[in-house]
């Protein structure tokens, strides 16, 4: 080692075209990154569509089904992920739900399904390797 060098443990995780791979070739990093800027994302739309703001339930509908929802599923064609992250990832969509719908948080999650017009992750997580395999 010469003067000045310092060596530097390497990352848990390499990330590599937006996707995060692990040395066990776990996915947790890969949507765990995903969970936290889709929330992101819900934050800044949540502020945009409250109660008097300037977008509409459709519109807040539209930029959910556009930006939070590729954001959540990105690499869903290749990476799977587990129980746990899928439940944290179907726990986010509802409050996106909630949001466009303006229900009560005890309103059952099939009917807010329908009204926001939003699927489940597991739906949408199937629809994408269904297109992936095409």
């Amino acid at each position: 080692m010469a003067d000045g060098e310092c060596l530097q443990p390497t990352p848990k995780a390499v990330k590599w075209l937006g996707f995060h791979f692990e040395t066990n070739h776990g996915t947790w990093t890969h949507y765990a990154n995903r969970l936290a800027l889709a929330q992101a994302t819900f934050n800044r739309i949540k502020r945009l569509s409250s109660p008097g703001g300037r977008l509409t339930p459709y519109s807040t509908q539209r930029m959910a089904k556009a930006i939070i929802i590729p954001t959540l599923l990105y690499g869903g064609e290749f990476l799977n992920p587990s129980a746990t992250m899928r439940h944290k990832m179907e726990v986010l969509l509802n409050r996106v739900k909630q949001s466009i719908t303006n229900y009560f948080y005890s309103t059952n999650t099939n009917v807010l399904s329908a009204e926001a017009c939003i699927m489940p992750v597991d739906l949408y997580l199937e629809q994408i390797r269904d297109m992936a395999a095409i």
